[in-house]
């Protein structure tokens, strides 16, 4: 799994290391670019140059709903999701 969060990496950190510890104890790793790794460094990632060489066939993407977007961005957002990750 890849990881990339925003800036916001303090209000992620417990997060990051939830995913980090589940997907661990399934048998996976949990891969970044440094950049990443710096942004959350006790999270045990593993650094490569680029995650997207490595293979990633599954993402989790999410519109943070504490940054508060309003209803049109949202909607555009959400209908612009769906056609980068499905088929």
């Amino acid at each position: 799994m890849a990881l990339h969060t925003h800036l916001r990496a303090g209000d992620t950190a417990e997060a990051v290391q939830k995913l980090v510890d589940a997907v661990r104890a399934a048998g996976g790793d949990v891969i970044a670019r440094a950049d990443e790794r710096d942004k959350h460094p006790d999270a045990g990632l593993t650094v490569v140059e680029d995650p997207a060489r490595e293979g990633i066939d599954v993402a989790v993407v999410s519109l943070s709903p504490t940054d508060c977007f309003d209803a049109e961005l949202t909607e555009a957002w959400e209908a612009g999701v769906l056609e980068s990750v499905l088929p």
